[in-house]
């Protein structure tokens, strides 16, 4: 019985499902300037003959929102006459950028726009280049830059984008600060990575300006540097600029090292087939690095000299993986495989 009602409620909810879907016998369309009936059509893959519901008049609704070409989309079906109303959203005329002159500035910024001449024009994509603007600005150094937008509306139903920028002065680095368990000097430090602290002799170096993708640069210099003195597990945990006063700021890194780790067993697994002898300089390699210190070089190194043998061998193409496996007493073993 249990299951005989389950089917009733099952073809039930077919039948209603059913009675609500109306079938398109005409179809209206009006507020379209630009985009054409049969394109329009096409976007809300819709099309005389359709038996529609509720449901269906919303995926209508948002196939059209999806192509950004409209502000306000209105659908319904009545009597089977499908109506759908549209505003289209204004095209974009020109874009206007004013207050920067410096073209390696100013043409980074017009190529990553979202938005483009003859463009429909979106708000929220306009205000989201702004902040693409300030971004862009702040890594040439101006973190103080102010950006306006402001949207003059032209006829035929076009806008001109203005983005009026003030740059303000560059941003420079007073200082640049190592703290934590950064076990190396600060001078040893400074040589590793990119940026400089402003001196009154460094006025032709960009270096000693505050760049957030220099800032990124840094601190993968210095877990690299870390990694290559057996630092295995270092942590530049963060990196932040304090502002300090006339737009001055001190660069500061966080350094977590943690503890030192060493290379304990290396091996290289080769085919079958392959001769050991033309790898003997590798084996010797691996096994001279036994109780060393632990670096990132020195495996990208045995990489590289299996690619020269096996150029030099003439063998196939050939593929090689690197397993590690971390031991308990900070000592890592290394296995090497070559795959054809």
């Amino acid at each position: 019985m249990i299951r005989i009602f389950s089917i009733a409620q099952i073809l039930l909810f077919l039948f209603i499902t059913t009675s609500f879907a109306e079938k398109v016998n005409k179809i209206i369309i009006s507020g379209n300037e630009r985009i054409s009936n049969e394109t329009l059509l096409m976007f809300g893959e819709v099309s005389l003959n359709d038996n529609l519901n509720k449901k269906d008049l919303n995926i209508i609704t948002r196939n059209l929102y999806e192509t950004n070409f409209f502000k306000d989309i209105k659908v319904s079906l009545i009597n089977n006459i499908l109506k759908i109303n549209v505003i289209e959203n204004p095209i974009i005329q020109s874009i206007e950028i004013n207050g920067i002159k410096a073209k390696k500035i100013k043409e980074p910024i017009i190529e990553n726009l979202s938005l483009k001449n003859n463009n429909s024009f979106i708000e929220y994509l306009a205000k989201k280049d702004k902040n693409l603007i300030v971004n862009l600005l702040k890594n040439s150094g101006y973190y103080f830059a102010d950006v306006k937008l402001s949207i003059a509306n032209n006829p035929n139903n076009t806008v001109t984008l203005i983005y009026d920028v003030n740059l303000g002065e560059k941003s420079k680095i007073r200082k640049i600060k190592f703290i934590g368990d950064k076990r190396f000097k600060n001078r040893k430090l400074y040589n590793v990575i990119v940026s400089e602290e402003s001196k009154a002799w460094k006025f032709l170096s960009s270096r000693k300006l505050l760049n957030k993708e220099r800032i990124d640069l840094d601190t993968r210099l210095l877990e690299s540097y870390y990694k290559n003195k057996g630092y295995y597990n270092v942590k530049v945990e963060n990196s932040f600029a304090q502002f300090l006063d006339e737009n001055k700021f001190d660069l500061i890194f966080k350094i977590n090292a943690g503890e030192k780790y060493y290379f304990n067993n290396l091996k290289l697994n080769l085919p079958v087939g392959y001769n050991r002898e033309h790898f003997s300089k590798i084996d010797s390699t691996m096994l001279k690095l036994k109780e060393k210190p632990y670096s990132f070089n020195r495996i990208e190194k045995i990489l590289d000299k299996i690619e020269e043998v096996a150029l030099r061998d003439q063998y196939e193409s050939i593929t090689a993986t690197v397993q590690e496996n971390i031991k308990a007493d900070n000592k890592i073993d290394f296995l090497i495989t070559i795959d054809e």
